[in-house]
């Protein structure tokens, strides 16, 4: 809900606190939450008689990677990059989300002790580090 450029950290987020509540005690006070957009006009659902396979096989494509949509070799070597001070290998998409929280709820039984680590930003246990992120480089506001 914030753009990393609103936080009131520096750019390479080194001064950000190593806990959570600092961290949220200060972009609650110094960060506004930016107006969603507009709900678009001219959306209808779908029709009754949508035969769903025959449109996945119609209209789906493969997914572009960073280069087709226009991001540079340095900036796809720097969203590779693997920083050191990372607790976990993110890996985006349903399936790594659903994985990581059938580990942290029931494989590891961390949602027991949730209470006690929620402010903790250090380490893989302290929350489920499942994130929703919608990122399109070419709307701006």
């Amino acid at each position: 809900m914030y753009d990393l450029k609103d936080l009131p950290y520096d750019s390479s987020l080194e001064d950000m606190p190593n806990t959570f509540t600092p961290f949220r005690n200060n972009v609650e006070k110094n960060c506004n939450i930016k107006t969603p957009f507009a709900i678009p006009e001219g959306l209808s659902s779908f029709p009754d008689n949508m035969d769903f396979a025959v449109a996945a096989e119609q209209y789906s494509t493969e997914l572009p990677n960073l280069q087709d949509i226009g991001y540079t070799s340095d900036q796809i070597d720097h969203a590779n990059f693997k920083d050191p001070r990372g607790v976990l290998d993110f890996k985006g998409g349903e399936t790594a989300a659903l994985e990581r929280v059938k580990e942290y709820i029931w494989d590891k039984d961390l949602l027991r002790n949730y209470f006690d680590t929620r402010n903790g930003m250090i380490g893989a246990d302290y929350s489920t580090k499942v994130r929703t992120i919608y990122y399109n480089k070419d709307i701006t506001r």
